[in-house]
Order: structure tokens, then sequence, then C-alpha cells
């Protein structure tokens, strides 16, 4: 009798022996599998799409003279301060850029000569009607525009002059000469006496001028 108790023990002991070596093996095999990885490391996998690198965009280059036309979109005056709001179309194949506040010089009679250019005194900012966004680079498409609003005063004790057009500095020709814009206009001003005719200018925005 004892001899078979003893016989019934030992299958047992194996038995649990075999189911233990079972458990263990997996729990081993998936500790070495993870023994390749520090704690905390996050492995990614990089698809060969989001491996390119996208090609760097070229900047547009200043509108020259020879892309732009110009022309008064509106103009008028309230409270002694005449005012012209300026629409440059970009003509040529590619895109062109503006920045800041226009350059420009005003041509206008003087006594009873020719046209010639005016003393004048140039400001950046907001004028009487029209307020200033801010100086800006205006990326122009092709067959787009951008516009500024060109401001003076009739206030002052001098004799009242007329600007017939203004010419607006742009950016340099291929030689690296400076290329001009010229916009037919009619517009009032005078200036404190003996003194420059102030005139104001608004940045370059986008587009055209919204409608008032």
């Amino acid at each position: 009798m004892d001899d078979l108790r003893l016989a019934f023990r030992r299958c047992r002991i194996a038995s649990l022996s075999v189911k233990a070596a079972l458990f263990v093996l997996p729990v081993i095999a998936a500790v070495a599998g993870c023994a390749s990885f520090s704690p905390g490391t996050v492995t990614t996998t990089v698809s060969p799409a989001s491996s390119r690198s996208a090609a760097p965009t070229q900047p547009a280059a200043v509108c020259t003279g020879a892309q732009l036309s110009g022309k008064v979109s509106r103009a008028g005056s309230q409270s002694s301060a005449p005012f012209a709001e300026i629409v440059l179309t970009n003509g040529g194949p590619g895109s062109c850029q503006l920045s800041g506040y226009p350059l420009l010089t005003a041509w206008g009679p003087t006594g009873h000569g020719p046209s010639a250019p005016l003393k004048t005194v140039l400001t950046g900012g907001s004028t009487f009607e029209i307020p200033d966004a801010g100086p800006r680079t205006v990326v122009i498409l092709p067959g787009r525009s951008a516009w500024f609003t060109i401001g003076t005063s009739t206030a002052y004790g001098s004799p009242i002059v007329v600007f017939d057009r203004v010419v607006i500095d742009v950016g340099s020709t291929a030689g690296g000469k400076a290329s001009q814009v010229n916009v037919a206009i009619s517009m009032d001003a005078n200036s404190p006496l003996g003194k420059a005719i102030p005139v104001t200018v608004t940045a370059f925005a986008p587009g055209v001028p919204p409608k008032p």
C-alpha cells in the first residue's frame, strides 16, 4: 500500500514539473525578445513617401517696370485732403513682389513750363480717407494686382499745384538700372510757404481697393 502511494506521488510531481516548464518557457522567450530594447525607447518606421524632402520654394523676384502697368482706380477729396487709389497690375509671365511703401516722384507744371518733378516730402502712413495697413511683402501673380493710396493737402498757404503724373520706383532691370512705372493722375496739392509739398502714401496692399 505504501509503495502504491509513493508511486502516485512521484507521478503527480512529474506532472506538475512538466506544466511548470510549459508555463515558464513562453515567459523566457518573451523576455528574451524584449531584451534588445532599452526602457522608454520608441521605434518609428518611416515610409518612403515621408522621407522625401520638399523642394525649396524660390521667392518671387522684385517687380520691374516692364512687368507692371498702373492706373488710378478712384480719386476724390474730403476736408481739403485730395487722395487717389493707384492699382499696379502684373502683366508679366511670372509672379513678382513689392514690399513696404512706394517710392515715387510727383510731376506737374511749374509756372508756364512743361511738366517736371516737383519738390515733395514723402511720408508712409494713413491718408485722411484711407487707413494704412502697415508695410508687408505683396506677391503679385500674373494678371493680378496690388494697390496703394496717395494723399495730399490743399489747406496750406502756398498756391495750388496740380500733379499730372506720379513716377513709381520699382525693381532694377537685368542691367542694374532702376525701373519705373508712370501713372497719369490729376491731383491738387500745396505746401507750407517755402517748403516741400507733403505727400502721404499707404503701404502696398494685395488685390484692388475695396469698394467704398
